[in-house]
């Protein structure tokens, strides 16, 4: 919403240059938000581009995922039928994620948050199939693409990479010491590997060395109503973060997930999987997201942050559930029950939040048509705004004069203030 009204009040590089100098620096967010919403004065725009942009990050997202399920279990040769049934895998794959993340609502229905957390984590997968195909010379041109979304995003995200990338190459090297053949046989790959290792390297300190960050950093904890005042480092809230019901239903969806997709694509035989190198990711990004949480908020309770570490978590649960099944008999009734709960709990979260999202967005854009009336000398106390239910929604507060109240007049083109019983 602020970056909006900067990109209002003057041009993209200006808006560029003063999140370098004065904030931290993120291009990835002030170039998100400049295509959803900075090219646009006018509000009524914003959800057809924000649409248009999950849509985009949505399908890359299941591209990735398609692109690295074809390559770790070698199905480049399914007829249309199975490229079909790989690509509904693929987009299934990415509902047991949603519901297995912590903060699903900001990683999934905020804008920030998506283009902060979730953009570069797509193009860490992107990046790993470009990593693990068969050689091309533009791979060497979409890795350094990729790598400068990946670090321009969230800062741990692309620390965290870096570290578990590395790690897995020292532990690799270290474990394939005496086999003569595999540097020879695995060239391309370590190759690429190093590649992208060093330039996401690159991108990442050009990015967190600006003048800006500091700035930030120390504005953050000057605030009275930030994260940095208003949360501790109670490690107890941190874990309940991680005790959450949907959380539940998305290790069921993957377990159910993957013995579908072992009992559809019955021609591929098992990857040799090394649970050792999913486990290195895992800790290297609960470190690096302590580490960034407590240096930097104070608090280990905002569960957006976690997001990168529910999906080193979402991947170790895969690879344990693929070598796990692997050696298991499946029953065709386990299955097919298995198919039945997985279909019905998607109809009636369908059923019931679907509505409900409906009611939210014609209700809202009622409210917001309804003040945008209004004239400057009038001040509007509304009951309440509508439930987002799955979405995500500021609260106002019963103080018109309340920064966040103004903040939103401005963002919507009110011209009245605007407050909110408690």
């Amino acid at each position: 919403m602020i970056i909006s009204l900067e990109f209002r009040n003057g041009s993209f590089l200006k808006t560029f240059l003063g999140r370098y100098n004065f904030y931290s620096f993120r291009p990835v967010y002030t170039l998100g938000s400049f295509v959803t919403m900075g090219y646009s004065n006018n509000p009524a725009n914003y959800p057809l581009t924000i649409f248009v942009f999950y849509i985009c990050v949505y399908s890359l997202f299941v591209f990735s995922i398609y692109k690295l399920l074809q390559e770790i279990f070698s199905l480049q040769n399914l007829s249309l039928r199975g490229k079909w049934l790989l690509l509904c895998f693929s987009n299934i794959l990415i509902t047991c994620l949603y519901f297995l993340t912590t903060e699903r609502i900001e990683i999934f229905a905020w804008v920030s948050a998506s283009i902060i957390h979730l953009v570069p984590v797509v193009f860490v997968l992107l990046s790993a199939w470009l990593i693990i195909k068969e050689r091309k010379k533009t791979d060497y041109i979409l890795l350094t693409i990729a790598s400068a979304f990946v670090a321009g995003g969230a800062e741990h995200i692309a620390a965290s990479v870096i570290a578990s990338l590395l790690l897995i190459i020292i532990t690799l090297f270290y474990s394939e010491r005496k086999n003569k053949g595999f540097y020879a046989e695995n060239k391309p790959r370590i190759i690429k590997s190093i590649f992208f290792l060093i330039v996401l390297s690159a991108f990442l300190f050009i990015f967190i060395s600006n003048p800006g960050i500091r700035l930030h950093y120390n504005e953050v904890h000057r605030q009275t109503d930030g994260f940095a005042t208003h949360h501790g480092l109670n490690a107890f809230e941190a874990i309940k973060l991680f005790c959450k019901p949907h959380k539940l239903i998305g290790l069921l969806f993957l377990l159910v997930f993957w013995m579908l997709f072992q009992n559809t694509f019955t021609v591929i035989s098992s990857p040799k999987i090394k649970l050792n190198y999913f486990f290195i990711p895992v800790f290297c990004v609960a470190g690096i997201t302590i580490t960034t949480s407590i240096l930097a908020y104070h608090t280990l309770s905002v569960g957006r942050i976690w997001f990168a570490f529910d999906v080193a978590l979402f991947v170790l649960l895969s690879g344990c559930i693929v070598k796990f099944i692997a050696s298991v008999k499946k029953d065709s009734m386990i299955l097919h029950a298995g198919a039945a709960i997985f279909l019905i709990t998607l109809v009636l979260f369908d059923i019931r939040h679907i509505p409900a999202l409906l009611n939210f967005s014609s209700q809202h854009d009622k409210i917001i048509y309804s003040l945008q009336q209004k004239t400057p000398e009038e001040t509007i106390v509304l009951k309440s705004l509508p439930n987002p239910d799955l979405t995500n929604q500021v609260p106002l507060s019963s103080d018109p004069n309340n920064d966040v109240n103004q903040l939103f007049c401005r963002f919507y083109n009110i011209k009245a203030k605007v407050s909110v019983k408690n």
